[in-house]
């Protein structure tokens, strides 16, 4: 983080959350470094939250790209975001429809389910 407390990233918006935001790309500043935490600030931010998170997880239709890796193979919601970062988000909510998953499932339900 920066001598502020800060952490920048270059933020780009993908499907869903790039019509609910109406821009591409943002250079974007939170407190903190974590996914975890830049996720709250962006949901905050942009009035989103209803589209990234279900109680304290992502969707089960999220995905989240740090520095061209998933998240989830870099520690999930505690991944580390280095100062800098280029940080993509998909959101579509027309790939999982809720026949295929039920409201509300989050993917630390579909790992325990071992599916």
């Amino acid at each position: 983080m920066s001598g502020d407390d800060l952490t920048r990233v270059a933020l780009r918006f993908t499907t869903d959350l790039r019509a609910r935001v109406g821009q591409n790309e943002v250079e974007f500043a939170y407190k903190g470094n974590t996914l975890r935490e830049l996720m709250k600030a962006i949901a905050d931010q942009f009035d989103v939250a209803d589209l990234l998170t279900a109680g304290e997880e992502l969707r089960p239709y999220v995905q989240v790209v740090i520095n061209g890796r998933f998240s989830y193979t870099v520690g999930g919601l505690e991944a580390e975001i280095p100062d800098g970062a280029s940080v993509v988000l998909f959101a579509c909510r027309g790939v999982l429809t809720p026949v295929a998953l039920p409201a509300g499932t989050t993917l630390s339900d579909l790992r325990d389910e071992g599916t």
